[in-house]
């Protein structure tokens, strides 16, 4: 008599079916349909997409990447939130702004979409039950400052769509996981030049804490696969280092330089004070954790 054969361990990362893209399609749909409709009832332009759009319409209308022209100011802090815009204008023959941000409203709407679509198949990735995968699509296309930063005119939806990528190739694993990772992280530093830190705080979460994958069975391969990807993101994101660099002279741009001292610590002892003092500081105006759930426009308007 044959011994009943032992049944084969299930794979953590096993390769989801064809059925399983018709979530994240209707994911996609949800929130690409949310945001226009966010777009269309409020009308909302944030102002710093109209001082942005002005270096945007100077390069589109070839006087230079410059809020005045002759001026070589980095007077921005996203690439993708200059360039796509220069981009809108020129597919309206630099006739007409609204139309302009309209197209840009568009493109951030598609990519909240996608980031929303990426986070059902992290989700289905990672064996989510169907409540948990909901809620978390819900949750995104709901928030109230999700919605108004994707169609205001910034480029927040990118920065979701690229973080939601980068969890995605955390999570995937296989030969190409380095490729996928390096190309989410490039995404982020194109779309925000701080964007190292978000890159910085998950990659070391992942190293500590996360799950193995086919590809990364230990921390010191996964310190491999980190490397292989910074070398990706290193490579996609030069060519805009080196342009700001001889065009601006800095890779910093001057907005960072001309904010960075309004209320932040200004030493070691300062930064450790205020990390100290923040659970005692939160209820209290003194912290914008208070602020956190109030509408977009609460401090500024």
């Amino acid at each position: 008599m044959k011994p009943p054969a032992e049944s084969a361990p299930p794979r953590p990362f096993a390769t989801a079916r064809p059925a399983t893209w018709r979530g994240a399609r209707v994911a996609f749909a949800l929130a690409f349909a949310a945001a226009l409709a966010f777009a269309l009832y409020t009308q909302h332009a944030w102002e710093d997409y109209w001082i942005t759009y002005r270096a945007s319409k100077h390069l589109a209308t070839g006087h230079g990447l410059v809020f005045n022209v002759g001026d070589r100011l980095h007077t921005f802090t996203s690439p993708l939130g200059v360039l796509l815009p220069a981009a809108a204008s020129l597919l309206t023959g630099n006739s007409s702004d609204a139309a302009a941000l309209w197209i840009f409203r568009v493109m951030c709407a598609l990519a909240l979409g996608g980031a929303a679509a990426l986070l059902v198949r992290t989700a289905q990735q990672r064996r989510y039950g169907a409540v948990a995968t909901v809620a978390l699509v819900t949750w995104l296309v709901t928030d109230a400052k999700t919605l108004d930063f994707t169609i205001n005119g910034m480029e927040t939806a990118f920065m979701l769509l690229f973080l939601a990528y980068a969890l995605w190739a955390h999570a995937m694993g296989g030969v190409r996981q380095w490729l996928h990772l390096g190309a989410a992280w490039a995404g982020l530093m194109w779309t925000r030049p701080d964007s190292f830190v978000y890159i910085g705080l998950i990659a070391l979460g992942v190293l500590l804490f996360g799950e193995t994958t086919p590809s990364t069975t230990t921390r010191a391969q996964r310190v491999r696969l980190f490397a292989r990807a910074a070398a990706i993101t290193t490579v996609l994101y030069a060519p805009w280092l080196l342009f700001t660099h001889f065009y601006y002279g800095t890779v910093v741009p001057h907005t960072v330089a001309a904010k960075s001292g309004l209320g932040a610590p200004h030493s070691l002892v300062e930064f450790v004070a205020s990390t100290v003092a923040l659970p005692f500081d939160f209820p209290s105006q003194g912290s914008t954790l208070a602020r956190a759930f109030l509408p977009s426009y609460a401090l500024i308007g």
